[in-house]
């Protein structure tokens, strides 16, 4: 009886995956071909953890690329390679959901067609007209703003843990919202919100 740990190409190699440890089998019926058995360091990656929640991720395990039955943690080049891969779509995705949130409060604020008719009445509006106007377009600047200064903090964001505390919420911009003064000033009819 003894340890299995499947066996995985270095990384960089299309079929890069995750490694499975099998405690407690009967060691004959896992090729080694296939299998590190009694893998050397296991006992140091689990740690404290279990062989399903390791102290130390799987995907910073790495085995002997030359066949031998050494496992090992991954050196910090060698993380920060795995990091990278992973971080580039985390970041797409949160700088799309701080996206789509900020377009839909707009939205809920100003539907499309209150918004054509403001910029449409720019050019025809007296100056009050005209000064609620520029209230409004520079509230939608801000907002925007902060939306753009959230997307370059994910930019620069290094790892995934980073990237999940940028946020934005547009609604905080709510009390410097225009909406009253622009009903006021024009005939644009703002449904409420």
């Amino acid at each position: 009886m003894g340890n299995v740990v499947n066996r995985k190409p270095p990384a960089g190699n299309p079929s890069f995956g995750v490694f499975h440890v099998l405690l407690s089998v009967n060691t004959p019926d896992y090729p080694s071909s296939q299998w590190i058995v009694n893998p050397l360091a296991l006992s140091s990656l689990i740690g404290n953890g279990t062989s399903s929640n390791p102290q130390v991720p799987k995907k910073y395990w790495i085995n002997d690329p030359d066949g031998g039955n050494v496992l090992r943690e991954m050196t910090t080049q060698e993380k920060d390679v795995v990091d990278a891969a992973e971080l580039g779509p985390l970041k797409q995705e949160r700088k799309a959901l701080l996206t789509q949130n900020t377009s839909s409060y707009l939205d809920g604020r100003y539907p499309s067609d209150t918004q054509l008719q403001i910029l449409n009445l720019r050019h025809t509006a007296t100056v009050a007209q005209q000064a609620a106007i520029g209230e409004y377009l520079d509230w939608y600047r801000s907002v925007f703003q902060g939306l753009d200064a959230a997307l370059s903090a994910i930019d620069l964001a290094t790892t995934s843990a980073q990237v999940s505390a940028v946020v934005f919420d547009p609604s905080t911009f709510t009390p410097s919202d225009p909406l009253f003064e622009l009903q006021q000033a024009t005939t644009v009819v703002v449904p409420p919100p």
